[in-house]
């Protein structure tokens, strides 16, 4: 017989919590509803914050070490500095050009001078040759987007299609530019002139396509 006043313990199953302290709350939340999307998080207190969808807006975020992040340029917008950079390059490396094929044609000159022949041609046709690239490079993007050729191939067809394209319209400019004679502004129609217009849109081509490329975020 038990003796009075003794209390009764009932038998109970003890379950161990998730984490490896008994008493330490479960580091992960159950199992939620799956069709609700957000993503559950907690502060380091371990209490509940509010739904977050943890999903980048917009576009993508580049990872860099220690945890810290980074937007990446949008891929519109990386073409198009891309394809101004190509301009500038190409522009840069005329001189060198018009030596090694030893012929007096630059682009800069054609459209600078298409304005002014006083000392602000250079300046101004760099400028209209950046915007040119630029535009050139919004192009690519769409294009890119619509067809299926790898992007650097792609970018370099584009840019010998301009120049085969565009390369009759310098029957005009040898016969009507306001500075044609002049330094820079040599005839087009020439195969030396052919020839360095080929090897231009060549660098530009290669350029705009390893510029513009997509690269996936590394992670840290």
């Amino acid at each position: 017989m038990a003796p009075k006043n003794q209390p009764v313990f009932e038998a109970k199953e003890q379950v161990l919590a998730d984490g490896l302290d008994p008493q330490q709350p479960a580091a992960v939340e159950p199992v939620r509803n799956a069709r609700h999307p957000g993503a559950w998080m907690r502060r380091l207190d371990l209490e509940a914050l509010a739904d977050e969808n943890l999903q980048a807006s917009g576009y993508a975020m580049e990872c860099i070490a220690f945890g810290h992040c980074s937007k990446r340029m949008h891929p519109r917008w990386k073409s198009t500095a891309a394809g101004a950079f190509a301009a500038l390059v190409w522009g840069a490396i005329e001189p060198l050009d018009m030596r090694l094929f030893r012929h007096d044609y630059s682009d800069v000159a054609v459209l600078g001078k298409t304005f002014t022949r006083g000392r602000g041609w250079r300046p101004l046709g760099l400028a209209m040759h950046a915007l040119n690239g630029a535009v050139f490079g919004l192009a690519f993007d769409e294009a890119r987007r619509r067809l299926p050729v790898e992007p650097r191939r792609l970018a370099l067809g584009m840019a010998l299609a301009e120049h085969l394209a565009l390369y009759p319209l310098g029957y005009f400019v040898d016969r009507h530019h306001p500075a044609r004679g002049e330094p820079g502004v040599a005839r087009l129609l020439h195969p030396r002139a052919f020839a360095q217009a080929t090897f231009r849109h060549t660098l530009f081509g290669v350029l705009l396509g390893r510029g513009a490329e997509h690269r996936p975020a590394r992670s840290s």
